[in-house]
């Protein structure tokens, strides 16, 4: 114990002065600091309330005709889908928990498959007693293989049937808009991409501000305190360096 007061005391005190110094700024700075973020966050919140607000009016829109005049392509096969995301801080829930992972994301849409109606034509052929026949046809999106037999009646006909559906190739893009001029929020929005054949019926889509707006988040005092600590200290090198 003797040593360390020794040691203490062995500090010229210029060198206290500077300590005590740092504490005095690095305290002032990380209250200003807090201050201005608070601000932020003030700004942010209040752009970001009238940012849902649009989002929640918005509507679903096939996009694809636009896009098409825009980039000169025809996209006979594809469609594309659009609507404005809700930009709000996401509760982890027990899958998050369980996977121990944080969602910044979640959507949520309803989409169906055109309706299969169609006439196949196929030869039929005698099998003893009984007329078969079988028959194939692919039409997008659905392949449908059907064996049929008829014995004579009063008995029972049958028919094997298999319709298989082409594999769903879609995707998914979360985007980030220009700031807005009045609110300073940049706008969040999701892009579906699908075949032509599917219809997305419905889409909602909530994602965390920070993905595309940052400053929203508090930090604590101590976080603060170190960023005005290193600060002065970088100043005072560069000044003791310059001398």
């Amino acid at each position: 114990m003797g040593k360390i007061i020794s040691s203490l005391r062995a500090i010229p005190l210029i060198a206290w002065l500077i300590i005590v110094a740092l504490v005095v700024v690095g305290g002032y700075v990380a209250n200003l600091q807090r201050e201005l973020r608070a601000a932020e966050r003030a700004r942010v919140e209040m752009g970001l309330t009238i940012d849902s607000l649009e989002a929640e009016r918005d509507t679903l829109r096939n996009i694809t005709q636009v896009l098409e005049e825009q980039l000169d392509t025809e996209f006979t096969m594809r469609h594309f889908f659009e609507r404005r995301s809700m930009q709000l801080e996401i509760q982890r829930d027990s899958i998050d928990r369980a996977l121990k992972k944080e969602s910044l994301v979640r959507a949520q849409l309803e989409a169906s498959i055109v309706n299969l109606q169609t006439v196949i034509e196929g030869i039929t052929q005698q099998d003893g007693e009984d007329r078969i026949a079988s028959f194939h046809q692919y039409l997008e999106p659905y392949t449908v293989d059907m064996s049929v037999r008829l014995p004579p009646p009063p008995a029972m006909g049958t028919a094997e049937v298999a319709v298989a559906v082409d594999p769903i190739q879609a995707g998914v893009r979360v985007m980030c808009g220009a700031k807005n001029s009045q609110t300073g929020i940049r706008p969040a929005s999701v892009l579906w991409e699908g075949p032509s054949w599917l219809t997305l019926d419905s889409l909602d889509v909530t994602q965390d501000p920070e993905v595309c707006n940052q400053g929203g988040k508090e930090i604590s005092f101590w976080q603060s305190w170190k960023s005005g600590v290193l600060g002065t200290l970088t100043i005072l090198g560069t000044v003791l360096i310059i001398i």
